[in-house]
């Protein structure tokens, strides 16, 4: 088992939708090096909250907080409400922060990135490729995590996977991410609400699926049983292990999947 899996402020279940999801604490170092930082996220998240602005966490830290793998960020994911998103552009002024578009141009379409002394605060409203927009049930599914004595929530596993599950790019892919998402969450995830998201696109979040029953089959067998017939998918055999370490290492030998439930 990892050694950082206490958890990390999570709300008593039952409070949020998904408030009994397992939350894995930011290491003692990761806290201390990334200090500065977290009190940069707390004035805007302050400056939001005063504002009345409902968002939630996701990206990189979202997904540190699920799989217990934490590694050095420079930036926090804040998803809002389309109609919310100009007066959380506001709170990121109010914190001191400039748009980054000043120093490296982006596409402002979906996205709104703000920064101060090199930490980033991205306000985020829709999907980069167009295919949808936060909405409420975004805000509400997900539990309810701190850090450096903050409490903010969390996107949800299902609304997480959504978000990466398109970016395969050349030189970006976002699903190692996922695949420890799987391991962590899968068991526990809303697959009818994965499916809704993902009507019409079964056979990509099908893809994802697939290699994760291959890397990991015994937690994939985890899953509901009805989702291997509604993906097209071989049932994992239970009787796998939890996980083949030598499948993982053909596709990177470095230690990149997570450890949680692993004795």
């Amino acid at each position: 088992m990892t050694s950082n899996a206490a958890l990390a402020g999570v709300q008593a279940p039952g409070s949020r939708p998904g408030a009994g999801c397992a939350l894995y604490a930011p290491p003692a170092a990761v806290l201390r090096d990334a200090a500065g930082q977290w009190r940069l996220y707390d004035e805007v998240m302050r400056a939001a909250r005063a504002r009345g602005v409902r968002f939630a966490v996701g990206g990189g830290l979202a997904t540190s907080f699920y799989t217990g793998l934490w590694r050095p960020t420079k930036d926090i994911d804040l998803y809002v409400l389309p109609q919310e998103r100009e007066a959380l552009v506001d709170a990121t002024r109010q914190a001191g922060m400039h748009d980054y578009y000043d120093e490296q141009p982006y596409d402002r379409k979906w996205i709104y990135r703000a920064v101060r002394e090199g930490v980033i605060v991205d306000v985020i409203w829709a999907l980069a490729n167009g295919y949808g927009s936060v909405d409420e049930s975004w805000l509400r599914a997900g539990p309810m995590a701190s850090a450096h004595r903050m409490r903010f929530a969390l996107l949800a596993p299902e609304e997480l996977l959504v978000t990466k599950l398109h970016v395969l790019q050349r030189d970006r892919c976002d699903w190692p991410d996922l695949l420890n998402l799987l391991y962590a969450s899968g068991a526990s995830m809303d697959w009818e609400r994965v499916l809704a998201h993902f009507a019409e696109e079964e056979r990509l979040l099908g893809s994802l699926v697939l290699l994760f029953t291959w890397l990991a089959p015994g937690r994939a067998a985890q899953c509901p049983a009805w989702l291997w017939e509604r993906l097209g998918i071989e049932a994992p055999d239970v009787r796998y292990p939890a996980r083949d370490q030598t499948r993982i290492d053909r596709l990177d030998t470095r230690p990149w999947f997570t450890d949680i439930g692993i004795d």
